[in-house]
């Protein structure tokens, strides 16, 4: 296994340190508060992201006025979805998942179902155009209508139908035992596993919050796709927790660190991307139900205010 380093403000040290028998210690409730992940490229990423968007709600707010052009609870839902993403990984919980199994469907769930759509109902896409200097945007502008091909593909890959598709495969495909294994492993693959958990569900959202004309007729169809997503969900939240054997090999050293065994440590797994998950996607699906039904009151009030004047 490649050595993953972790660092706390006060002490440095691996997920599974070598002992001079070379065996592995594994990590215990002693341990876990020293274990802060402060990979580089992760902590990088954070802190540029907040800066960026920073730079664009300043620029924007002293072009437009304050809380014009992205809102107020727009700026707080990027800072909570920023600070899902620091939770899921730089804080304990990323050493944690090398240890239990219900840990990382911990970590999988803060990307997918907290901070995917946290940063897509933030306006980041706008802070961000907004950040950058008025020559690149208007570049950006002229590529963007010039590339047809890549609109079209846009387009096509942003449809409910295709993104409910690409967010149930990617979680499905990351949960076979080889490739699930192989991103405990390996550093690179692991963060390949994160960004796509991260990327698919953010596109998946995108598409359900992106503005729309008929609002009656997507609201209805974006209820059926939540609903869909949290049937997957609970699939494979069941599966792992009827299961009667463990699914990775790579726990059966560790969970009993944590007074588990490794299926007890699959079942609360399974526990966790059923019922949290579920519950979150469900609250989506009820929401848009809410707005489902006003817009079709709406739609059906429309001749009558028409008549009126």
């Amino acid at each position: 296994m490649m050595m993953s380093f972790l660092y706390s403000p006060f002490l440095t040290i691996p997920f599974h340190s070598i002992l001079p028998n070379g065996t592995a210690s594994v990590l215990t409730p002693d341990t876990l508060w020293q274990t802060w992940n402060w990979d580089i490229p992760v902590v990088i990423t954070v802190m540029f992201s907040l800066w960026l968007y920073n730079r664009g709600i300043l620029t924007l707010w002293r072009r437009l006025g304050f809380g014009r052009g992205v809102r107020y609870w727009q700026v707080a839902a990027f800072v909570a979805g920023i600070l899902a993403i620091f939770v899921a990984l730089v804080s304990p919980i990323e050493a944690l998942s090398h240890s239990l199994f219900s840990a990382h469907m911990l970590q999988h769930m803060l990307l997918i179902a907290v901070a995917a759509p946290l940063l897509v109902t933030s306006g980041v896409e706008t802070a961000f155009l907004a950040a950058l200097p008025h020559r690149w945007q208007h570049e950006l502008g002229r590529r963007w209508a010039k590339a047809k091909r890549i609109t079209i593909l846009w387009d096509y890959l942003s449809h409910p139908a295709v993104t409910w598709i690409i967010g149930v495969s990617v979680i499905w495909i990351w949960h076979v035992p080889a490739l699930y294994q192989m991103a405990l492993q390996n550093d690179f693959i692991h963060a390949t596993e994160h960004l796509m958990f991260l990327l698919a569900s953010m596109l998946f959202w995108w598409t359900l919050l992106k503005p729309s004309q008929q609002k009656y007729i997507t609201y209805g169809a974006h209820v059926i796709y939540l609903f869909l997503a949290t049937l997957q969900g609970t699939a494979l939240g069941a599966l792992l927790l009827f299961s009667g054997v463990p699914w990775y090999k790579a726990y059966s050293a560790t969970a009993a660190s944590w007074n588990l065994t490794p299926l007890q440590d699959q079942q609360l797994a399974g526990i966790i991307m059923w019922l949290p998950g579920g519950l979150l996607y469900m609250a989506g699906a009820l929401l848009f139900f809410v707005f489902w039904f006003n817009a079709l009151e709406l739609r059906m009030r429309q001749p009558e205010l028409a008549g009126g004047k």
